[in-house]
């Protein structure tokens, strides 16, 4: 009995006639951070996958891929205005589930966990004021699900519609960032409009940040037999 049970389960994993496939897509959105509303957000992404099962219809598929993200932090209150832009290169690995619902028509759930490094550019200005930084070594780490569905144009050629959520950690060192503070003299004194002068201080220099972002994402697979 306990034989007969591993041969028919066997015979359900058999994976379907193209297992291997690539995919490119961009990916559009909006979302939040720590720093403020994150207005727009786009990204890139290529990677490829490889059925490795498949039971009772549904393929089962690992994932590695490469990315790239920018977005931008506005952020703007009575007498302060804060701009900090994000550009990192990561690589992906997951999972990813198929499901054929008819016809050419497939649906999918895909979990992808990243990091990378990238850049942090930051403005935080006043009218009397401007402080300017800048960081090479930034460091991303991301945890990603999409949620779509793929349509084939072809027999090998498909193309994917996908809602997809991300949460993602940035963390910089701040001793290795150039920063430039405008107005100011060597004493670090601001000259006031009226002609008095105020020692120039603030908060210290953060160094991570939180994101969490919604996507819509649109491209196209590219599927290979065994």
């Amino acid at each position: 009995m306990l034989i007969a049970t591993f041969l028919s389960a066997l015979a359900l994993s058999s994976p379907s006639a193209d297992r291997f496939a690539c995919d490119i897509a961009p990916s559009l959105g909006s979302g939040s951070s720590d720093e403020g509303k994150i207005d727009s957000i786009t990204s890139l992404n290529f990677g490829c996958r490889y059925e490795v099962l498949n039971l009772w219809g549904v393929g089962v598929s690992p994932v590695i891929g490469l990315d790239r993200q920018l977005w931008t932090v506005n952020e703007k209150s009575s007498s302060v205005k804060n701009i900090s832009s994000y550009e990192t290169q990561d690589f992906n690995f997951g999972f990813r589930l198929d499901k054929a619902v008819g016809g050419r028509t497939k649906i999918f759930y895909g979990l992808l966990s990243g990091q990378g490094k990238g850049s942090l550019s930051s403005t935080q200005s006043t009218d009397q004021s401007s402080l300017s930084s800048s960081y090479s070594n930034l460091k991303n780490n991301f945890l990603q699900q999409s949620l779509g569905a793929s349509y084939g144009l072809t027999e090998k050629l498909s193309l994917t519609l996908a809602w997809q959520r991300q949460t993602a950690n940035q963390s910089w060192s701040v001793d290795s960032g150039d920063i430039l503070l405008q107005n100011v003299d060597e004493e670090n004194n601001l000259t006031l409009t009226g002609g008095t002068t105020a020692l120039l201080g603030g908060p210290e220099p953060r160094s991570k940040n939180q994101t969490t972002t919604n996507l819509i994402q649109i491209g196209l697979s590219l599927s290979f037999g065994s």
